[in-house]
């Protein structure tokens, strides 16, 4: 079974459920049943096939969460193209420098077409344009009547661009295959079982694979229901996910930590009581690192509406294995495990309520026919309580990063996949530390961005989740120096100055060898189009002598 055949089935067969509800500012403004989404995607695919998008094409999706996008996707997967989603344009100028990211992508991936939004017509007229489709929703309005062809299995169901935190994004290719057998293992995880049952609410982009496989895809398999939201609506008014939760029932959401933490944050108590968050059976967790403290502020503030703890999943997953890999049993609180922050830099995460700690969430167990094993450098598999690199069996493994053999043969070894995560195993259920790419390397012992970054967060006068930790070489004693950049509000030399010492000296009560504290106007550190600070470009901006600029004004 395709992707567009499980689409089909469910218009035969529940032809009158609704499938998606695109919601704007708290108005209703599109739904459509499984019957209309599957006669919206063959409009698309029509007129993609007009444009001689077929079979080994690629189609760049460039739009919002909105309801172009479904009919986008699955019309392209229609016409036997493979459907590429990324970001959309934010502001219509040619010299923006995301225009030139998308023309890079557009050439890097052959793209005979781009998807974007009616008010976006004009970039037809655009020179960077002239070499590619430019494709809008009032396009496929029409009809074309022209023949579609069905894709296979072994065709590609999605090129998923990476988000870039640790090196220049790749494209990761995706089979129908292995999608289909993600989405098999996520109907049994969740229980999707009953089709009438759960009703999905999610702001998170469809051009990311958390939105897209978890809240388009996952419903389209089981038959259920999504309401989609803007993504940034959410990001300058939490409050509309909690609303539509409210309004529409949800029993499955998700975001990444960060995301329920703004709730806690910029929701007062009294409004929080306001909402109905009773009916969650599934809040998923993931994309990020995920904290407890982001979770118990969430889970305190919003119980009196009704939200309960074991309703949390947090879980491990990663482009390139479609989406999930790791995921907790269902209603449980989440579990963290207290690790000894000295033993760590030896890798081993040992179990203390003693000195300095920190508490590592427990992210499930291997999904089915899903294998976890931990390995040191040199390929040894580690025991329990070790750290190393995460590597995976899957049927789920992507087909490798398109026109990219090199990352492909490193990442892909006999079978498995070389995550670059590091972790360790407690009773075959997983714990995340870190990136290998990112690790720290100081006299010989191993310590983790994720961990400083928590450290400065918690000092008065930081900016929240506004710190990266990076290691630069020390030549001269052949080893790296941790490095902190860190925005803050303060202004006066003397308050930065009592601001840099007290990072400084909270790193080193944890027993951080800190090399230099660079304190940065708001804004300074950049982020993925998915909110994640971006450490390599940093890094670079730091060894460019960027923040030292910013850090003597």
């Amino acid at each position: 079974m395709t992707l567009i055949s499980s689409l089909a089935r469910h218009a035969e067969s529940i032809p009158d459920q609704l499938f998606t509800r695109i919601v704007k500012k708290g108005v209703v403004e599109k739904t459509r049943t499984f019957e209309e989404s599957y006669m919206w995607a063959l409009q698309w695919a029509s007129l993609f096939s007009y444009w001689k998008i077929r079979h080994d094409s690629t189609v760049l999706i460039a739009l919002p969460n909105c309801d172009a996008f479904a009919g986008a996707y699955f019309g392209a997967l229609m016409s036997g193209a493979a459907p590429a989603p990324i970001a959309p344009i934010r502001k219509l100028d040619p010299n923006d420098p995301y225009i030139k990211t998308i023309v890079e992508r557009i050439k890097f991936i052959n793209a005979k077409a781009i998807v974007v939004p009616s008010e976006q017509s004009e970039i037809v007229t655009w020179d960077e344009f002239k070499d590619v489709v430019v494709i809008t929703e009032q396009h496929a309005e029409a009809s074309y009547g022209i023949g579609v062809a069905h894709s296979s299995l072994d065709d590609l169901g999605l090129i998923q661009f990476t988000s870039g935190t640790s090196g220049k994004p790749k494209a990761v290719m995706l089979t129908q295959r292995a999608l289909i057998a993600q989405l098999e293992m996520l109907k049994h995880a969740l229980q999707l079982y009953d089709r009438f049952k759960d009703w999905g609410v999610s702001w998170l982009p469809l051009f990311h694979d958390m939105g897209l496989i978890g809240f388009l895809l996952t419903p389209m398999y089981s038959g259920g229901s999504v309401t989609l939201l803007p993504t940034e609506e959410f990001i300058f008014r939490p409050s509309a996910w909690l609303k539509a939760i409210t309004e529409y029932k949800a029993t499955i959401t998700g975001a990444p930590p960060s995301a329920y933490a703004l709730c806690a944050k910029r929701i007062k108590d009294a409004e929080a009581a306001q909402y109905d968050l009773s009916s969650i059976r599934v809040a998923l967790v993931g994309a990020e690192a995920v904290t407890r403290e982001s979770l118990d502020q969430f889970g305190k503030k919003f119980s009196a509406a009704g939200f309960r703890a074991t309703a949390f999943m947090p879980t491990y997953g990663l482009a390139e294995n479609c989406l999930a890999v790791t995921m907790p049993p269902l209603d449980h609180e989440p579990q963290f495990d207290q690790i000894n922050f000295r033993k760590m830099a030896d890798g081993i995460a040992e179990s203390s309520g003693e000195g300095e700690t920190r508490f590592f969430a427990n992210v499930g167990r291997p999904l089915p026919n899903t294998e976890v094993t931990i390995l040191d450098p040199s390929g040894r598999r580690l025991a329990e309580r070790r750290i190393g690199e995460i590597v995976i069996k899957s049927p789920c493994l992507m087909k490798g990063y398109y026109n990219d053999l090199r990352n492909t043969q490193y990442a892909i070894r006999d079978d498995s996949l070389y995550t670059g995560d590091l972790g360790y195993l407690v009773n075959d259920d997983l714990h995340i530390t870190g990136r290998l790419k990112e690790m720290i390397i100081v006299g010989g012992r191993n310590y983790y961005p994720d961990d400083v970054e928590q450290l400065v967060n918690a000092v008065d006068g930081v900016r929240a989740e506004r710190v990266v930790a990076i290691g630069v070489d020390d030549v001269e004693n052949a080893t790296e120096k941790l490095i902190v950049l860190a925005e803050t509000d303060k202004a006066e030399s003397s308050e930065r100055d009592a601001l840099r010492m007290a990072i400084r000296q909270t790193l080193i009560d944890a027993g951080y060898p800190v090399g230099d504290v660079v304190l940065l106007k708001p804004k300074s550190i950049r982020s993925t189009l998915t909110g994640k600070p971006q450490r390599l470009e940093c890094k670079q901006r730091y060894l460019n002598g960027e923040f030292g600029m910013m850090n003597a004004e």
